[in-house]
């Protein structure tokens, strides 16, 4: 049972927390419009400058080169904000950590032989390089892993980027 100053929290079925209210995200202020980046290829710079100047804050990509060009969203979304004047926090970067399956076998943005837990700080790190930016708003689990035990430690490795401040919220 929670009480009026908790938030719960879910992941899932099954990975659930208890947050004090302190820790609840104020959605009001997150942006509405959204603008997905997936199978731009080459012109994915050129038009997520354009979604920005459209009036889109909330730009969603991931670290997943078999769909998504997030070199290019770093580009677009740097030259929009010098363009109209916008700092960083005026965006919303959200991207995610896909797994192994998930890419193309000439093209994994980190070291597929490591541990879980490292390919999972390789692509934040990726992300963060490919996206120009010291922070990101909002990084997701792509997919689920292939067993319980690997999804949870893929998500305790997130829940370490956000105490590190790498990261604003996790799901």
């Amino acid at each position: 049972m929670t009480s009026s100053n908790t938030l719960f929290i879910c992941m899932g079925a099954l990975l659930c927390h208890l947050l004090p209210s302190s820790h609840a995200l104020v959605l009001s202020d997150r942006p509405v419009l959204k603008y997905g980046t997936a199978w731009k290829k080459e012109e994915t710079a050129k038009f997520v400058h354009q979604a920005i100047q459209a009036g889109f804050r909330h730009i969603d990509t991931a670290c997943q080169p078999r769909h998504y060009r997030e070199d290019l969203v770093g580009e677009g979304w740097k030259a929009a904000a010098k363009e109209l004047n916008l700092k960083r926090e005026d965006l919303w970067l959200q991207t995610k950590f896909s797994g192994l399956g998930a890419h193309s076998e000439d093209n994994i943005p980190y070291d597929k032989d490591a541990p879980l837990e490292t390919r999972v700080r390789q692509s934040l790190a990726k992300s963060l390089h490919n996206l120009q930016t010291d922070y990101i708003d909002s990084w997701l689990m792509h997919g689920p892993e292939s067993n319980w035990d690997d999804h949870f430690e893929v998500w305790r490795t997130m829940e370490e980027a956000v105490d590190e401040g790498k990261v604003i919220q996790i799901g």
